[in-house]
């Protein structure tokens, strides 16, 4: 008969086969769990042991990446979704990892882990051998954490709406007349970007950012490592509401983390719905990639690319330039006007490459860049981060009509006007000296009369 270990409260449970769970009675001062690591640490698997758990460093990478894939493939999650949440080490019955049931399976006893693996919303028990070359989901641990999981989640978001719903009613206001007058916002101004023709993209980000500082800001972040003042939590939790970008299971978002080619991919497509304009052979991603399918899409649709060898890189960071010529290339964006005089609004323009300064002028133009904490620097080089992706992931949207502009110091093409203007004068200024020097202007009679 196998057991299994799992650490609750600081201590291993045993489970024999059954795996029966007894619900631990809730704190009182924290009812409501808020993360799947703290379900998990309120539900105890029968009979105790003094074997102490394993850290989540300790477990193989191997056995990590196994457990991730196999979930991957079968909900077809990103990776950056998941999180492995506790793990212990355990020596299984049999080859069969104590899951054989009718299956004919070596009666060897075999060490290995079980992984407790947790998404947004589902949680997942593995079991596995000691270097992760076998992995085997325990179906029914996962389905009674799940259970558990959704259960906590819809009560605590019942909790939320009536805190929320007080608050609001205290204020002068309801919910429902907030949401209506975001709606009606939001399709009018959807309905004037459709309608209307405007040339140049300064013109258009003014428009767009004019129409979207006056909509009062409802969606709120639940991220912890969030404040409500951080620079980035409006695009993110925009982002959010139009699951485009999810967070992790412990409550985080994790914002300074890097962004790989893949887990960008999967992004473009749940933001754009483009149309396939060339084929694209990909060696390196095999068809059984968890983001395969959003990695051809965006490759056919033109925002990413494969090199000369046609491998795609999948687990390659993101630069702050790759990720804004991806975006300008697969939104087909030009410059309007000189990329010269647009590009001078950033200190740092040397640093872009000058076969790729009409695409970030374009990207400029458009108000796609985001440049925090100086709007000055554009910092090309730079690995892009989680929520610098998703601020210019956001504009990108606000540049197609999509969605609204958030108001923000960031934004590069809120303060473009001004370079726009100074360019302007500066070349009315140059046509006007030109035209006094043609026609001999006042300053050289002047000199000639003295």
């Amino acid at each position: 008969m196998s057991q299994l270990l799992f650490a609750s409260s600081g201590r291993i449970i045993i489970a024999v086969a059954g795996f029966a769970i007894a619900t631990a009675t809730p704190s009182v001062a924290n009812p409501i769990p808020t993360s799947p690591l703290e379900v998990i640490q309120g539900m105890e698997l029968a009979q105790t042991s003094s074997v102490e758990a394993d850290t989540v460093e300790s477990l193989p990478d191997a056995i990590a990446e196994a457990v991730f894939e196999d979930i991957s493939r079968r909900h077809n999650l990103d990776t950056s979704q998941l999180k492995i949440l506790k793990v212990a080490r355990q020596t299984w019955s049999d080859g069969c990892l104590g899951l054989g049931d009718d299956q004919i399976c070596t009666q060897a006893l075999v060490p290995g882990w079980l992984v407790i693996v947790g998404s947004e919303d589902k949680l997942w028990a593995y079991r596995t051998d000691e270097m992760g070359s076998v992995v085997a989901l325990d179906e029914t641990l996962s389905q009674k954490m799940t259970a558990r999981y959704t259960a906590t989640l819809i009560e605590e978001q019942r909790i939320r709406t009536r805190n929320r719903e007080t608050t609001e009613i205290t204020a002068g206001s309801t919910t429902s007349q907030t949401t209506q007058g975001t709606v009606d916002s939001r399709a009018s101004q959807r309905q004037t970007n459709q309608t209307t023709q405007i040339s140049g993209g300064a013109t258009q980000q003014q428009q767009v950012a004019a129409s979207g500082s006056q909509i009062r800001r409802t969606v709120q972040t639940s991220f912890t490592d969030i404040a409500s003042n951080y620079w980035a939590q409006d695009f993110i939790a925009e982002l959010v509401r139009l699951d485009i970008i999810r967070g992790f299971p412990d409550g985080t978002f994790r914002p300074n983390e890097p962004v790989t080619r893949a887990q960008f991919a999967a992004m473009i497509r749940k933001a754009f719905e483009k149309t396939k304009i060339r084929n694209v052979s990909i060696r390196d991603v095999s068809t059984r990639h968890w983001a395969y399918n959003a990695i051809e899409e965006a490759c056919e649709t033109g925002f990413l690319t494969v090199n000369s060898a046609n491998n795609f890189n999948p687990k390659q960071k993101l630069s702050r330039l790759e990720v804004l010529l991806a975006l300008t290339q697969g939104l087909n964006y030009s410059v309007n006007g000189s990329a010269t005089n647009i590009l001078q609004f950033y200190n740092d323009a040397s640093a872009i490459p000058v076969n790729v300064r009409p695409l970030v002028a374009a990207a400029t133009q458009r108000g796609i860049v985001v440049n925090y904490p100086n709007v000055e620097l554009l910092n090309p080089n730079q690995i892009a981060s989680r929520a610098e992706v998703a601020a210019f992931l956001y504009q990108a949207l606000v540049s197609t009509g999509e969605t609204v502009a958030i108001s923000s110091p960031y934004v590069a093409a809120i303060e473009f006007e001004e370079i726009e203007n100074e360019v302007q004068e500066s070349d009315e200024e140059q046509e006007l000296e030109m035209e006094e020097d043609d026609w001999g202007g006042d300053d050289d009679d002047d000199d000639d009369d003295d």
